[in-house]
């Protein structure tokens, strides 16, 4: 009997997990880009300037140009590797349209795998969060005044702000805040990919997957401000693929995901967190 990867393209499989575990959601885009799919090691060392540079000076004739030559600490980004296997009975495959399980559960687990890309992304851009002074002032609102706190903190820090997230709550507060809706630039528009507004340049984005606080839980930050050109690193050994197979002896079709990933926090100064 026919089982559920015989009416199903398994290209299509294929394409349609990696396009939706690919999706950046939020927390991803605080950390650029490096490929290490050509690193055979489970470690992938980068360099980080150590600003240690000697500043140009005038120089009269014959004066030697200072030394500019530049320093680098050495930070390991560690690989590992991520997936799920997920199996539909053939059972079940029959009570349904050839493929329409198949298709109903890939979607779903390649969202999971998604959203749980995005949340090892935050975890690692807390422990920056975490090493630096909050913003805001603690009231339990966030508010346009606690945004630009946030700003100003991080540019203090020589930073340039580039991406703040907020969870619903802290979008909530946002968009019925007047400040920040005459400030935003995009003000009651239409939410789309997640950015709802941009303050002096800087674009608002939110993220429903839980991992922000509401603005009044006072132990946890209800926003982040990132400099994401400093931040840190998202590399990439093994990007987000499909394997397809079926189990001869309990009559399952098996649809297996699975990336090879490391996050890694450069500049801990470059994320501040907001204290609504």
């Amino acid at each position: 009997m026919a089982t559920g990867l015989d009416f199903v393209d398994e290209e299509a499989i294929r394409q349609t997990v990696e396009e939706i575990a690919q999706e950046q959601l939020v927390f991803r885009e605080a950390f650029r880009d490096i490929d290490a799919s050509g690193i055979n090691n489970d470690t992938l060392r980068v360099p980080d300037p150590e600003d240690v540079l000697a500043e140009p000076q005038a120089l009269d004739p014959g004066d030697e140009y200072p030394d500019a030559r530049d320093t680098y600490r050495k930070v390991d980004i560690e690989r590992v590797k991520y997936g799920n296997l997920l199996e539909i009975p053939m059972e079940e495959q029959m009570d349904h349209a050839p493929g329409d399980l198949i298709d109903q559960q890939v979607d779903r687990h390649a969202r999971e795998m998604a959203e749980f890309l995005d949340a090892q992304a935050y975890e690692e851009l807390e422990t920056a969060v975490d090493a630096t002074p909050e913003a805001g002032d603690g009231d339990g609102t966030l508010d346009y005044e606690d945004a630009i706190d946030g700003i100003t903190e991080l540019e203090d820090n020589n930073h340039d702000p580039d991406l703040v997230f907020v969870g619903p709550r802290g979008k909530n507060d946002l968009m019925t805040d007047d400040n920040f809706t005459r400030a935003s630039d995009m003000g009651d528009d239409v939410v789309f990919n997640g950015v709802f507004g941009e303050v002096a340049g800087v674009p608002f984005a939110y993220s429903n997957t839980g991992d922000l606080a509401n603005p009044s839980d006072v132990d946890e930050p209800a926003a982040i401000v990132v400099d994401t050109d400093m931040l840190g690193y998202e590399a990439t050994w093994v990007p987000v693929e499909t394997e397809t197979d079926d189990n001869f002896e309990t009559d399952e079709d098996q649809v297996k995901i699975r990336t090879l990933k490391g996050w890694k926090v450069i500049k801990e100064d470059a994320a501040v967190g907001i204290d609504a």
